[in-house]
């Protein structure tokens, strides 16, 4: 994967204080892989049934040898291309 979908591209911080500097923003594939994160994406289901063009977008960042990992979703309102 060379490049995030645009809703999972910049991510908005969490209020949560824990969550990594480096997934704050625009996201940098190349410094996700070099902290260790494999980048895993997924398309999901419609959001609302009524509103067929929203998506949900889901960005899973892994680092296996670590054990540990971060998700983050967002709502795509152009269908997720």
């Amino acid at each position: 994967m060379e490049q995030l979908p645009k809703p999972v591209a910049e991510v908005h911080r969490p209020s949560v204080s824990w969550w990594p500097v480096f997934l704050q923003g625009e996201v940098n594939i190349e410094d996700v892989r070099k902290k260790g994160f494999s980048p895993y994406v997924h398309i999901g289901g419609l959001v609302v049934p009524a509103v067929p063009n929203e998506r949900l977008v889901y960005l899973f960042l892994i680092n296996w040898s670590e054990g540990k990992g971060f998700f983050y979703e967002a709502i795509d309102s152009n269908g997720a291309s």
